[in-house]
């Protein structure tokens, strides 16, 4: 009890937006890879020194959680795309306005999406470290291989370079029974485990992709990288209404066009 304890009130200190029901350790596994192979991916940066990941899905469009970004302000938010690194290199684009899900619910996570609209366009054409990600149409079949990138915590803190992970799909029933004492999962929700691997602070917003289509958004876990608690993840095919036409709508009332 005084072990959980403190881990709770570190979390609570910490600020851990992905400590969600129970308090989080470090990230075990994962490997370093290339943003030219995850180039949707991006770092969504506070000035408070908080950061989430994040996914391209336009020239002017990021994808990522609604717990991100629902307490901040556009002005204090940067993203850096096109990088390896969360801390150099790429560019870094500020942020013109933040569209979170009216339903989000900050006790459950559920419905937890959010839209982060650029102040200017990538550049999508020029760049083999900047592209974006297809939505997936369908919910994964339970046991399929997906994976998710990010810099959240390792080990070892925070990586230098982006990381890699494989994971599989949980049926959703069996995620449910898991989680049977700390939360009601939903059915805009999905889940996803690595055995012992798993994705921490930091990674939340990020995307998990499967067959080049992003499945889901990082959201919440039990724990890091416990087998017991599989990462959860905002539901894609379930919010893809939403997605689209909550874009479409933004690029319409700001007279955004996109080439």
């Amino acid at each position: 009890m005084l072990k959980y304890n403190l881990l709770v009130f570190l979390c609570v200190v910490a600020d851990l937006a992905f400590c969600k029901p129970l308090p989080n350790r470090k990230v075990i596994g994962g490997e370093d890879v290339s943003i030219e192979d995850a180039p949707w991916q991006v770092s969504i940066q506070a000035w408070s020194g908080k950061y989430c990941g994040g996914s391209i899905l336009s020239p002017y469009i990021i994808l990522t959680a609604a717990h991100c970004v629902i307490e901040d302000y556009p002005q204090d938010l940067e993203v850096r795309v096109g990088s390896s690194y969360m801390d150099f290199d790429g560019f870094l684009i500020a942020v013109s306005s933040i569209v979170c899900h009216e339903d989000y619910d900050s006790t459950s996570y559920d419905n937890d999406v959010a839209l982060v609209v650029l102040s200017e366009p990538l550049d999508l054409r020029s760049y083999d470290s900047i592209s974006y990600i297809e939505l997936a149409k369908d919910v994964p079949t339970p046991g399929s291989q997906a994976f998710v990138t990010g810099w959240g915590y390792t080990e070892y803190g925070n990586p230098e370079v982006l990381q890699y992970l494989e994971s599989k799909i949980v049926d959703p029933e069996k995620c449910k029974e898991m989680y049977t004492d700390y939360n009601t999962l939903t059915e805009r929700m999905l889940c996803a485990t690595a055995e012992e691997r798993g994705t921490c602070r930091g990674d939340s917003g990020g995307a998990l992709v499967l067959d080049n289509h992003q499945v889901g958004i990082v959201s919440w876990a039990g724990d890091c990288a416990d087998p017991l608690f599989p990462t959860v993840y905002a539901s894609v095919p379930a919010l893809r209404g939403w997605i689209e036409s909550t874009s479409n709508a933004i690029l319409a009332e700001n007279n955004l066009k996109i080439k």
